[in-house]
């Protein structure tokens, strides 16, 4: 190096001089550049640490920079949807019918329906569909709600508890709701003494819960399987 510089004029040999050792030193750093984008890996939940700007290899994306800690795109449930915790299930009880229908929650949001036969002859039916996150209808989150309310609550509490006058007496129904190993029955409005009146929370689950059974029998594949067909014959199954 010392030859070259002397071939040099003066000041332009000054020059280089000074400037070698700088001008190596940004070279080499370029090369480990990419480092930088490391800390897309701690950031919690981001999407990723910004890659370096250095020309070295790894500059265009650093060592786990695509996605933070935690970020894989998963968003938790706020919990507006909801799970239900254990099992609910409901259906009419008594009646002169063919059949019994049942309805039921399991594992978060998993809705079933059976078909029970009462008698030789009829098949019987069941299906089983997730109601999907947070449907346009029922949710599984509107039954946890309803369960959590002070009515049902303290019917889980009196269980087995009746409400309203039973009319299985005379081939009435009532409707059963079973809250994990709690049964509720809710019948016809109270007429005469020493009748448990229904309370307002009991009766909105019931009807909720209704309102659930038909909402997901209008869907595939519990649609193809029960058919909303009109009962033209008897004995026909209880309007839901």
């Amino acid at each position: 190096m010392s030859s070259y510089l002397e071939k040099l004029p003066y000041g332009l040999a000054i020059f280089l001089w000074i400037c070698a050792p700088a001008c190596g030193s940004h070279s080499t750093e370029g090369a480990d550049g990419g480092t930088a984008g490391i800390g897309g890996a701690t950031a919690s939940g981001g999407t990723g640490g910004a890659a370096g700007s250095g020309a070295g290899n790894g500059g265009v994306a650093g060592v786990g920079g695509s996605a933070g800690a935690g970020g894989t795109g998963i968003v938790s449930d706020s919990g507006t949807c909801g799970c239900v915790t254990g099992h609910v299930g409901w259906g009419m009880d008594g009646g002169l019918v063919v059949y019994q229908e049942t309805s039921a929650l399991e594992i978060c949001s998993v809705f079933s329906h059976q078909r029970m036969s009462r008698a030789p002859g009829p098949p019987s039916l069941s299906c089983e569909q997730d109601i999907g996150n947070c449907p346009a209808g029922v949710s599984a989150g509107d039954v946890t709600r309803a369960i959590a309310s002070t009515d049902v609550q303290a019917a889980i509490a009196a269980a087995p508890v009746l409400y309203g006058e039973d009319p299985r007496a005379y081939d009435g129904q009532v409707l059963r709701i079973q809250i994990r190993s709690a049964l509720i029955e809710i019948g016809v409005p109270c007429r005469v003494a020493g009748c448990k009146p229904i309370p307002a929370g009991v009766q909105s689950l019931g009807t909720l819960l209704q309102t659930l059974t038909k909402e997901q029998l209008a869907r595939e594949p519990c649609k193809n399987i029960f058919p909303m067909a009109p009962c033209v014959s008897g004995p026909c199954p209880p309007p839901l």
